[in-house]
């Protein structure tokens, strides 16, 4: 038994509109995806299955880990640390965090909370080169605090 999908162009689906049968597959040779019928939406309604046409992409998951210093006693409101990434595009959003990882400063506690006082925000990314990402504290803070980050 030969199993045959129905076929046309892009053009022709969304000109004709048709109402596919209940499970019926039909196939967009232009865009290469794939409808399947539910026996009452037109075509151009009908959700799509598989790949369309790849767009630009970059290197897959870029992220990492940081140590960022507010120094010693009496400390600092405010550190930074800026990341290298050859990689990185202008258009990239970097994102950090901090890592629930402790430092020789600071317990994985100090990590988990440490959030609620601690403002982390990234500068605008430069191609080929990187960001930095800035910490701000209304209190003196002393000491390291291990930051994850990552950009898409």
């Amino acid at each position: 038994m030969a199993f045959q999908l129905r076929r046309d162009t892009t053009a022709n689906w969304a000109a004709l509109n048709p109402i596919l049968a209940l499970g019926e597959l039909a196939e967009d040779v232009t865009l290469k995806i794939v409808k399947l019928g539910d026996g009452t939406t037109p075509w151009n309604s009908l959700a799509q299955y598989g790949v369309g046409p790849q767009g630009p992409t970059g290197p897959a998951n870029p992220r990492g880990q940081v140590t960022i210093n507010f120094g010693s006693e009496p400390g600092s409101n405010e550190a930074s640390i800026a990341v290298s990434d050859p990689n990185i595009l202008a258009t990239s959003i970097p994102f950090v965090q901090f890592a629930g990882v402790a430092t020789a400063d600071h317990s994985v506690s100090d990590h988990n909370y440490a959030g609620l006082f601690i403002s982390l925000t990234c500068s605008a990314p430069t191609a080929g080169v990187g960001f930095t990402i800035f910490a701000t504290c209304s209190e003196l803070m002393s000491g390291t605090f291990n930051l994850n980050y990552s950009w898409n």
